[in-house]
Formats: structure tokens, C-alpha cells, sequence
């Protein structure tokens, strides 16, 4: 009795389950691979920190829809702790249309009370849309209603737009770009100084 046998390794050719779960020393899940984890479809690999909660995320899925066009994405975000994302490195594919980046966003390290209204009323109206068009109709709603450096801002974007322009996006506190670096579609490089408003004061050509 003072001795127990550890189990052998066992190896297997295939295992197939709906999730697998990582575990800690504490029996806490730290690491999940999972199909329809997030009730959309997707499958992917969620990471967790030591407290449970959710930290990370890199998750692909994709079909083709009745009318034959594609929607795709692949994601890889990671997140600050017990907070929202911070960094993202995505894909999107919509039919023709195809984007691919890489976004820094800042948060504050806490809310302002105006903050705090402005995401249980916006969750409240997005959660009595019907319709992916009213969810977006909300959100076009809500956008501008509270600084965004309050909320989260996009500090910088790096990618290749829709229609295959390739930029570098720096933005303020505020997510407004004031300085933009572009290669368009033809092969045209220029250097834009923007202001808070989005107009451009000054760009740059070779």
C-alpha cells in the first residue's frame, strides 16, 4: 500500500470528442480545444488563466453559403488579464472581399461610471436585436456616444484592406488615425497626416 502504480501512457490513433480539456495541478481547465465552443460554428483553442478566466483565443471557421459565396476567418487574439483583447491577428473572407491584419487596441484599467451605462445599455440592445442587420444598426447607434479611450481603442492597424490597399494605421487615445502609411492596389506609396476629425492635412508622394 505505500507504493501506487502510475499509470502507463497510453497512445491511441484517434480520439474524438467535442472538447478536450488541459488541467492544472488544482484540477482548474487552463487550456480547452473545443468545436462550437462559442455556439457559432467555430472550432478553436481557448486558453485560460489560473483564475478561469478566458485569456486567449485561436479559432478558425468557415462554409460555403446556399448562394456559393465563401465566409471565412482564422483569429488568434490575446487578452489582458481578466479583461477583453488587446491584440488580434485575423483573417476575414466574404465572398470576394478579403481582409488580413494585425490590431493593437488599448483599454483602461478601469471604467468610467458614463462607461460603465454606456456597455449595459448597448449589451441590452444588442441582446433584443432580432437580425444580424438591427445588431449592426445598434452598433452604428452607440458608436461615438463615449470617448472611445474610455471603452477601447485601436492604437494600431497593420494589414491588407478589402480592396488590397496594404497600410499601417497609427491612431490616438481615441482610435482616430492621424498617421497613415499606404501602398494601394496599383503600387502607390504615400505618407498621410491626418486630424481628429479624419481629414487628411498632409500627405506625402514620392
Amino acid at each position: 500500500v505505500g507504493f501506487r502504480q502510475q499509470p502507463a501512457p497510453q497512445e491511441f490513433e484517434e480520439v474524438k470528442a467535442k472538447r478536450f480539456l488541459v488541467v492544472d495541478a488544482s484540477g482548474k481547465g487552463r487550456v480547452m480545444m473545443a468545436s462550437n465552443y462559442k455556439t457559432d460554428g467555430s472550432a478553436g483553442v481557448y486558453f485560460f488563466n489560473r483564475e478561469g478566466t478566458e485569456s486567449g483565443v485561436l479559432s478558425y471557421d468557415g462554409r460555403r453559403r446556399d448562394d456559393g459565396e465563401v465566409d471565412a476567418y482564422a483569429v488568434w487574439t490575446m487578452d489582458e488579464f481578466k479583461d477583453d483583447e488587446v491584440v488580434r491577428i485575423a483573417m476575414e473572407q466574404r465572398g470576394g472581399t478579403k481582409r488580413k491584419y494585425l490590431v493593437f487596441t488599448a483599454r483602461p484599467d478601469s471604467l468610467t461610471p458614463r462607461a460603465r451605462q454606456w456597455l449595459t445599455d448597448r449589451g441590452a440592445a444588442l441582446a433584443a436585436a432580432r437580425t444580424p442587420e438591427e445588431a449592426r444598426e445598434v452598433r452604428r447607434q452607440f458608436s461615438g456616444r463615449v470617448p472611445a479611450r474610455e471603452l477601447w481603442a485601436a492604437r494600431l492597424w497593420v494589414g491588407e484592406e478589402v480592396d488590397r490597399a496594404s497600410l499601417v494605421k497609427l491612431n490616438d487615445r481615441d482610435g482616430k488615425t492621424r498617421l497613415q502609411l499606404q501602398v494601394d492596389s496599383a503600387g502607390n506609396a504615400s505618407i498621410a497626416f491626418l486630424d481628429a476629425t479624419g481629414r487628411i492635412v498632409r500627405q506625402l508622394t514620392p
